[in-house]
C-alpha cells in the first residue's frame, strides 16, 4: 500500500464518518492547528501556568526605583560583602540616573577599567573623558558641562540605557 493510496482511504473513512465530501482536508488543518498550539505554548498548563514559571518571572521582577544619597550609592561597589562573602551588585550614576551596571562587571567592577567609577555618581567625568577623582560624585559638576560634554553624557545615558540595557535602579 502506497502513502497516496493510504491518504484516498483515510480520506474516504473521514467523508464517510462526517457525511461532508473532502471533509479530511479540514480535519488535517484542525489537526495542525492544536498542534502548532500545544507546541507554542509549551504545552498544556494547568491554571494558566506552571510554579516554575512563576518563580521565574518573581525573580525577574525588578526592584522599584529608589533615591540614593552617595553613601547608599557607595555600598554598591561590587566588592566582595564581608557577611555574606558574596559580591555586591555594582551601581553607578550617571547625572543623577543611578544604573546597575553589575552585568559588565568586568568593566565596572573590582580589577575592571572603569572600577574608579563603581558605586560613585560618574556623570561628569564620563562627560569629560576623564578618571579624575575631583570630578566624582558631583552631581552640580554636570550642571556645568559644556554643550560638547553634555552631549557626551546623553550619550552615555543613552548606550547605558537602551544599548547595553543596565536597569535604572534610581536617582
Amino acid at each position: 500500500m502506497t502513502i497516496s493510496h493510504a491518504a484516498k482511504e483515510m480520506g474516504q473513512w473521514c467523508d464517510a464518518i462526517t457525511g461532508i465530501e473532502g471533509s479530511s482536508g479540514y480535519l488535517m488543518l484542525l489537526f495542525l492547528a492544536v498542534i502548532g498550539y500545544i507546541w507554542i505554548n509549551d504545552g498544556f498548563k494547568i491554571n494558566g501556568g506552571s510554579k516554575q514559571q512563576e518563580d521565574e518571572e518573581e525573580e525577574e521582577s525588578p526592584e522599584p526605583p529608589r533615591n540614593f544619597t552617595l553613601k547608599q550609592l557607595s555600598l554598591f561597589d561590587g566588592k566582595v560583602d564581608e557577611k555574606s562573602e558574596e559580591p555586591k551588585p555594582v551601581y553607578l550614576s550617571l547625572g543623577g540616573t543611578v544604573f546597575d551596571v553589575s552585568k559588565g562587571r568586568d568593566f565596572y567592577g573590582p580589577g575592571g577599567p572603569y572600577e574608579t567609577f563603581a558605586g560613585r555618581e560618574c556623570g561628569a567625568a564620563l562627560a569629560k573623558m576623564s578618571f579624575d577623582q575631583s570630578l566624582l560624585d558631583e552631581v552640580a559638576a554636570c550642571e556645568s558641562l559644556s554643550v560638547g560634554e553634555k552631549r557626551e553624557l546623553e550619550n552615555w545615558l543613552e548606550k547605558f540605557e537602551h544599548y547595553r540595557c543596565y536597569p535604572i535602579m534610581g536617582r
